[in-house]
């Protein structure tokens, strides 16, 4: 197994992702919750750090309402690599659905990156539009 298959598995293991539609997902009392909003200005998280474990990623507002979850092994230089185009390491889940839509992750102690989804659909835009950072805590 080469590498790239190696850090891509054990970025994969890093989250899970369960997604539904508005009525399917309910966020649980008490629960971590983060909305995301995109909007023609880029996007955005209404927090910035979380707990690992369970939380709740919920589509605020935004006429383009699908975004990528990106994990890879992010330190801030890893970060600004990223932003600027090099996405070795790096997995992603696409996140979409009408405003209001919730979607249930797992996450482990971390940095992750929310960014927009690239123009062919989705998928990792390299160098992203806009990216917002969601730093997970122990």
């Amino acid at each position: 197994m080469s590498l790239r298959a190696v850090v891509a598995l054990l970025a994969m293991s890093t989250f899970m992702l369960l997604g539904c539609g508005s009525g399917g997902t309910s966020v649980p009392s008490g629960a971590q919750v983060v909305h995301v909003a995109v909007t023609a200005s880029g996007i955005s998280a209404d927090v910035a750090t979380v707990r690992a474990g369970d939380v709740y990623l919920v589509v605020a507002e935004g006429p383009v309402q699908e975004f990528e979850l990106v994990s890879g092994p992010f330190t801030n230089p890893g970060l600004a690599r990223f932003a600027q185009g090099d996405p070795e390491g790096t997995t992603s889940e696409s996140i979409g659905g009408p405003i209001g839509s919730v979607f249930k992750v797992v996450l482990r102690e971390g940095k992750y990156a929310l960014v927009t989804s690239g123009a062919g659909g989705p998928g990792i835009p390299i160098p992203p539009a806009s990216m917002a950072v969601l730093s997970v805590l122990p």
